[in-house]
């Protein structure tokens, strides 16, 4: 049975607060139920699920493959290419061996979807890590497969075991201190690797340098040493092989035939010696960690002092294997989104002056210079935040979500039935200007209440960390590194865009710069 706190926490998930990009306050929601688009049919009047539009899935693998060649795949221009050839708002794709995925280009069916998650929110592009983990694996990931390779009531239990110390507004702000030290380390070497013209070629590694150091700062209150010059091998290996996991050998195994669970196939092996390589080395952090907190542990120590695996051990206990898991995870994921999603801000701020020249005038007006950033300071710029937030918008790192219905549902005007997997790549609503003013334009301030440029949202046409009790769990963490690191560059230097082409998303699971960030630090006098 799960705890009191458990189901408290599954019933109330929608409850965001408002300086949330994704919030889902309930005058938006009627704001919804008004939309003509939203007009909701009854199951027996509904087309039925047989004459859903249905896009071949070896023309699918085919532009796959092509991508994968060119090293310039494009998960979101696929799948918007399929809408509008098929001219259709919901696509079929029958993949053989696995079954049939869906996919949804409009909110109100993402609205219906999410609002009907169910108890256990069935996310099934984690079907592979669930499987990997416990079936595959489990020598390494036995004792806890983590939340990637879980679901239904055991997923409910370790979510609700870490939410509080993940999910709460103030749970980064803990770590504020380390993230700026952090920062100034990764401005030092910055500044240490640029040209005599003050220039990065691609800042992109430096950028993973700083993100891997922020996620082993908070999660084990260690320092690994990325942003070191030179850089130490360990380091130089874990990140190397964490961005193998979220590259082209899982896009493979993800979104290819299920060969490799008969057959050791090379995206598997590549993958498979990755993660191996991965938890090796950060076995040992975690357990430095566990060591570290267990002999601190002797002595009364406040809780905000405690690493994020202190917290958990204390919250889970010295013997549950959650704490480990967690760190493991957020080792795993922590790097690219976060990395990535910051290349992208700072490209953008790069190439739209004037939004860099606002966001630089709100930092110094709310931290003078020689002051110290502070949690409240922070969350005083309204305009930093909705820059990051129009970032998630136009560069989303992560191309979309999926839920495998738990109900028989209507979406797009067809039967939908239980069970079914249904995906949404949200590229053409976040670029949409039915749903955004000027959508293909950098607007900051359109995330800022009371000012013109903001239009009435659709509560599901953003939301980029996902939604719910499946909402990303290390979203306050990221969110505080990215705007730390913006905002202690933007006090320092002014951002310069060098490269010769523009920058875009490309990849599979998560998303990256197709084109290097070369960036002019011009020192602010």
């Amino acid at each position: 049975m799960l705890s009191k706190n458990a189901k408290h926490f599954l019933k109330c998930q929608l409850k965001f607060n408002d300086s949330s990009p994704g919030r889902f306050a309930s005058v938006l929601t009627e704001k919804v139920a008004s939309n003509p688009d939203s007009s909701v049919l009854t199951w027996s009047s509904a087309k039925p699920y047989d004459q859903i539009p249905t896009y071949s899935f070896w023309e699918w693998s085919k532009k796959v493959d092509e991508g994968k060649k060119a090293k310039d795949l494009r998960m979101g221009d696929i799948i918007e290419n399929t809408f509008v050839k098929l001219d259709t708002e919901i696509i079929k794709l029958k993949i053989p061996f696995v079954g049939d995925q869906l996919f949804v280009k409009n909110p109100n069916d993402v609205q219906s979807l999410l609002q009907n998650d169910g108890k256990y929110p069935d996310e099934p592009v984690f079907e592979f890590f669930e499987y990997y983990r416990n079936k595959k694996r489990p020598d390494l990931f036995g004792k806890c497969p983590g939340l990637l390779g879980t679901k239904g009531k055991q997923w409910a239990e370790i979510r609700t075991a870490v939410n509080q110390d993940l999910m709460r507004p103030s749970s980064a702000s803990y770590y504020l201190d380390d993230l700026i030290n952090i920062t100034h380390d990764f401005i030092s070497l910055v500044q240490a690797k640029a040209d005599i013209d003050n220039t990065i070629d691609d800042l992109l590694p430096f950028i993973y340098r700083y993100a891997m150091e922020a996620v082993t700062a908070v999660f084990l209150d260690s320092r690994l040493g990325c942003l070191d010059d030179p850089l130490g091998e360990e380091a130089e290996k874990l990140i190397h092989n964490v961005n193998i996991l979220v590259g082209e050998p899982l896009v493979e195994l993800l979104l290819g035939l299920p060969i490799w669970k008969l057959i050791k196939t090379k995206p598997y092996k590549t993958y498979d010696d990755a993660t191996q390589i991965i938890y090796d080395i950060s076995g040992k952090l975690i357990e430095a960690g566990q060591k570290k907190h267990l002999e601190q542990s002797k002595f009364k120590k406040e809780e905000k002092n405690l690493s994020m695996l202190g917290k958990l051990i204390e919250r889970c206990g010295v013997e549950s294997p959650i704490p480990h898991a967690m760190a493991l995870d957020a080792i795993f994921a922590g790097m690219d989104t976060t990395g990535n999603t910051t290349a992208f801000l700072l490209y953008q701020l790069s190439v739209n002056s004037e939004a860099q020249e606002q966001c630089y005038q709100e930092i110094v007006q709310t931290v003078p210079k020689g002051a110290k950033l502070t949690v409240p300071l922070l969350a005083e710029m309204k305009y930093v935040r909705g820059a990051m937030n129009e970032t998630l918008r136009l560069l989303p790192v992560v191309q979309g979500i999926g839920r495998k219905t738990q109900k028989d549902l209507v979406l797009s005007g067809f039967q939908i039935p239980d069970g079914t997997r249904v995906n949404y790549y949200h590229n053409y609503t976040m670029r949409s200007d039915r749903y955004y003013n000027q959508a293909e334009k950098f607007m900051p301030e359109r995330w800022i209440r009371g000012r013109p440029e903001a239009k009435k949202l659709h509560p599901y046409a953003f939301i980029p960390f996902s939604h719910g009790s499946r909402m990303c769990v290390g979203r306050r963490v990221a969110e505080m590194e990215i705007q730390v690191l913006m905002v202690e560059l933007l006090r320092r230097f002014k951002l310069e865009f060098k490269g010769e082409n523009p920058i875009d998303v490309k990849g599979g699971l998560i998303s990256a710069p197709d084109n290097p960030l070369n960036i002019k630090f011009v020192p602010r006098v």
